[in-house]
């Protein structure tokens, strides 16, 4: 076979620019808002490997031109936009590759993650099929690729449709446990950490900073045996956590961190330390809030009969990039305040019900669509609600539970407001949702190729020798993500809602590891090249 232009070499210098400005600037596709993954592949780079392994006659020139890497590639804000719409040198493409590689062209990903490269082959009017090992990411690519390309626009519409409906009832019946304050809406409320001092008996919060913006700090004093706090304008002091260790506020004792980590794990307390406010102000009045977080543990309490079956109870798993969080947290649950499981759960619930609705009313397939987009609301929001976001003092927004790749024990924290507009928040969460079905249905419109996906470990043979004309994939890394316990995160919520909808994916407590190809957690380096080995000689025949 003569070789193509991706082994002849393709412009790679411009190309990670290219993706560079697709995962961090103005030109991010909606589609990788849809779900947090932690490896999504650069649309740009996906659709320049697919076409240059598609022809031996493309020219690097016709490459760039089919990319949107031409003379203004710098300055190109939307590259994900089909610049080879009507193209010569890409009809051609298609005409050569079937020349090569056969008629029945289809192209496989065995690691497909969340999709990305199937998306980009979709686009060029190939047929696809993706399997992944991880149910998480099976899920994200039947909403965002299937589900779109199957049932167009309508889907998005529909989603879009049920998320305010479910907005508006949460706000009527949640609303009260999320008062405004004197007369403005709260965006967040900045807890922390809070343990007993093994000397003085007093409770303690634990901060890592002070800062509540670039201009803003909280100051605290202790006025009759009791902490006081106060905003405050100018340089943030350090706070009283470091590496683990603490510091007493009352009596300056260094509480030792198995101490803490005991502390929490039986006790869960917290301090609310400030609320931060629409236009940008903080307050640290928190009585009145305190009173309302009360009534909602309360209420929870009351409905725990209703939302117990949304609450995951199952423990954190014990691996490598989670043994930080073990130690304070041993169960899932223990993630979240009462107030952010209430708001989850009846979230859960009014999902489920509306996907159940959907299924009798449009059909199991169309039930499963539904069902899968407005549950992967459900993980947005669980990513941006719990106790391991951050409070971004320089951006005025939350930042997100994974946003260093694993969860991180947070001393202060936010809890979003989930009822206003906000990072976050579900009416946030819900525009990302609806933007990537739209972009999704929108792009995969009209394209001929067909699309399979399945839930498949790369360790078990292919169905059947011969199967592929051409395998392109981003295989699995050596220690860079435990994909299998870290996904465990959105996945205990999402098996309360689609074990009935995706029971060849959602029907177990956990997420099964026993094929992992990775080095994490237990799994030794041997175990990691072994498995690899296997993988790539099944991937190979099936070529």
């Amino acid at each position: 076979m003569p070789e193509t232009l991706l082994e002849k070499g393709i412009p790679t210098k411009k190309l990670n620019e290219l993706a560079k400005k697709e995962k961090l600037g103005t030109g991010k596709p909606p589609i990788n808002e849809f779900h947090y993954w932690w490896t999504r592949k650069p649309l740009i780079t996906s659709r320049a490997v697919l076409l240059s392994a598609l022809s031996d006659t493309l020219s690097a020139r016709e490459l760039k031109a089919l990319t949107g890497l031409g003379e203004n590639w710098r300055k190109q804000p939307a590259f994900y936009d089909e610049p080879w719409v009507g193209a010569p040198a890409y009809r051609l493409v298609l005409a050569r590759a079937r020349e090569l590689y056969g008629e029945e062209l289809k192209v496989y990903d065995p690691f497909a993650g969340s999709g990305m490269i199937g998306f980009e082959a979709l686009r060029l009017g190939l047929s696809v099929e993706l399997s992944d090992y991880n149910p998480v990411a099976y899920l994200i690519m039947k909403a965002t690729i299937e589900y779109p390309k199957k049932y167009g626009v309508k889907l998005a519409d529909d989603v879009e449709k049920e998320g305010k409906r479910i907005i508006e009832e949460m706000k009527k019946e949640l609303g009260e446990f999320y008062p405004k304050h004197g007369g403005k809406e709260v965006k967040a409320y900045i807890w922390a950490w809070a343990v007993k001092c093994p000397r003085c008996g007093k409770v303690t919060p634990l901060v890592n900073d002070w800062r509540l913006s670039e201009e803003e700090y909280l100051a605290h004093s202790v006025v009759n045996g009791e902490l006081r706090f106060e905003v405050k304008k100018g340089k943030s002091p350090e706070g009283n956590v470091v590496r683990g260790e603490g510091r007493c506020l009352f009596c300056d004792m260094i509480i030792r961190n198995e101490d803490i980590a005991r502390d929490i794990r039986e006790n869960k307390r917290e301090v609310l330390l400030a609320l931060a406010l629409e236009g940008k102000e903080f307050s640290a009045d928190v009585e009145e809030h305190m009173e309302a977080f009360k009534k909602a543990s309360e209420h929870l309490k009351q409905k725990m009969d209703e939302l117990a079956p949304y609450i995951p109870d199952e423990e954190v798993p014990t691996t490598d990039p989670l043994h930080v969080p073990l130690r304070y947290y041993p169960y899932w649950r223990d993630l979240f305040n009462d107030r952010q499981l209430l708001v989850l759960a009846t979230l859960a619930k009014k999902v489920k019900e509306t996907a159940e609705r959907y299924r009798r009313e449009q059909g199991e397939d169309y039930g499963r669509a539904v069902a899968a987009a407005l549950t992967a609301w459900v993980a947005k929001h669980v990513d941006y609600n719990c106790r391991a976001t951050h409070w971004h003092s320089s951006n005025f927004v939350i930042g997100d539970a994974l946003a260093n790749r694993g969860i991180a024990v947070m001393w202060k924290h936010a809890e979003i407001n989930p009822l206003v507009k906000f990072s976050g928040s579900l009416s946030g969460m819900l525009k990302n949702i609806v933007d990537a079905l739209r972009f999704s249905a929108i792009k995969l419109s009209g394209t001929s190729g067909s699309v399979e996906i399945r839930l498949a470990s790369a360790l078990s043979p292919p169905a059947a020798a011969g199967k592929y004309s051409l395998i392109v994939t981003d295989p699995p890394y050596y220690d860079d993500v435990a994909y299998g316990e870290l996904s465990e995160f959105f996945y205990v919520w999402e098996r309360r809602i689609l074990e009935d909808f995706f029971p060849e994916a959602f029907s177990t407590s956990h997420v099964d590891v026993s094929e992992s190809i990775d080095a994490c957690g237990d799994r030794s380096p041997d175990t990691f090249y072994s498995r690899l080995e296997a993988a790539l000689a099944n991937i190979y025949s099936a070529l």
